[in-house]
């Protein structure tokens, strides 16, 4: 046993001996050993500076919305027609797509050149309803999340009749855009005169309707009021802003209380 022991403290040593020797003994290993680290610590620095260097693609300000959000630059494609309306984090432009108006205004000269204006139709443009939120007032107010639901369920439920539909939304460095159709007639609000009973009984009808299906998708609204309800061409109605709606699953409660104050009902 004391031999084995001895054997293998020698057999230590020596490994030991013999690595200080090949390091630090003779000119020729010196030189290799140290050719080799500068070798390795240059690998290592170029390694390094390669991470450090790793392009980060997105501003924050993008990321935390790239979920919902595709990175765009379409502001050009469309030319603002109004001012529809003003809100907390941003407003609303009634807006045509240019490449449609160029498309009519050679047709309309077409038309008159050919002078058929009775038997060509002309196809107006497609208007649309253009958002722009203001990213830094939406990030400060910590409404993040509230936004992500908005783009969402408009989304999601805007196939529904009487559902303002979203065409599109993207986002650049300092706006979010949600492209939504366009309802020319305008909020119940500015309609607030004395209504038949008959027409009473189908905005109610409408709007239940509406009301029911968000329901049944998981929504609840929570801002119903006769400036979030708009007027097609035929009159009939349109729910938009979701701007306060939120994802709730069956039989869960909240907890937050919102809302317009003057439509808020009391228990």
């Amino acid at each position: 046993m004391l031999s084995y022991t001895y054997m293998a403290s020698a057999w230590s040593f020596g490994s030991l001996s013999g690595r200080l020797n090949w390091s630090f003994t003779g000119g020729a290993n010196r030189n290799s050993f140290h050719n080799r680290n500068k070798s390795t610590r240059k690998s290592l620095t170029s390694t390094q500076q390669r991470r450090s260097k790793t392009p980060w693609h997105k501003p924050l300000t993008n990321a935390i919305f790239s979920s919902h959000f595709k990175e765009a630059s379409r502001n050009d494609q469309f030319h603002i027609v109004d001012l529809v309306a003003k809100g907390a984090f941003g407003v609303v432009f009634k807006v045509i797509n240019k490449r449609y108006a160029q498309d009519l205004t050679q047709q309309q000269q077409t038309t008159a050149a050919a002078n058929c204006s009775a038997t060509t139709p002309l196809h107006p443009a497609p208007i649309y309803a253009l958002k722009v939120l203001k990213k830094s007032k939406i990030i400060e107010e910590n409404s993040v999340q509230q936004i992500k639901d908005e783009a969402d369920i408009q989304k999601l439920c805007g196939h529904h009749s009487f559902i303002v539909q979203q065409v599109d939304s993207w986002q650049n460095r300092r706006n979010l855009h949600i492209l939504s159709e366009y309802v020319p007639n305008g909020e119940l609000f500015t309609k607030l005169t004395h209504f038949s009973l008959d027409l009473i009984r189908v905005y109610l009808a409408e709007i239940a309707l509406a009301i029911d299906f968000l329901h049944n998708a998981g929504v609840i609204y929570r801002d119903v009021k006769p400036e979030n309800i708009l007027l097609t061409a035929n009159f009939h109605i349109k729910i938009t802003d979701f701007g306060l709606s939120k994802w709730l699953r069956l039989g869960a409660t909240t907890r937050t209380m919102c809302g317009t104050f003057q439509y808020m009902g009391t228990i």
